[in-house]
């Protein structure tokens, strides 16, 4: 896995451009209501702010990439593609993935709840009420 650090620039700016052009007042308030509900861990977490990206490194990338990336969770698709030429392209890019996870088993995301109010000077309001409920695979959905 090789990230090259022209590469890895080129996403820190789009990302902080998109970040910054995120003035999406429904967007903001489910990111807000998810830090509190689970208390920025899991589901949580903020997402990379400015500081976040000028730490972020190709070995750090690779290492997450390597910790992470396992052919159990990883789904590749195409379209208006040639089946075969999918698979072979996938098969020599991602052929040698473990097939499950290593030692690092994903944190589960607890839901405590919690309140957060923040000022703007936004004419309107928003308001979230959350609630823990069941998880998509119970049986009693």
């Amino acid at each position: 896995n090789s990230f090259r650090a022209h590469s890895i620039q080129e996403a820190k700016d789009a990302f902080l451009k998109l970040k910054a052009a995120d003035t999406c007042e429904n967007a903001l308030n489910s990111r807000l209501v998810d830090q509190v509900a689970y208390g920025g861990v899991g589901l949580g977490k903020p997402i990379p702010g400015k500081e976040d990206l000028k730490a972020l490194t190709a070995e750090g990338i690779s290492s997450f990439w390597q910790s992470n990336l396992v052919g159990a969770t990883t789904v590749i698709g195409g379209v208006n593609v040639n089946h075969n030429d999918l698979v072979a392209q996938a098969t020599s890019l991602f052929g040698d993935l473990p097939s499950t996870h290593r030692v690092n088993e994903r944190q589960q995301s607890v839901y405590f709840g919690g309140e957060l109010r923040v000022g703007t000077e936004a004419p309107t309001t928003s308001v979230s009420i959350s609630f823990e409920g069941f998880s998509w695979g119970h049986s009693d959905i």
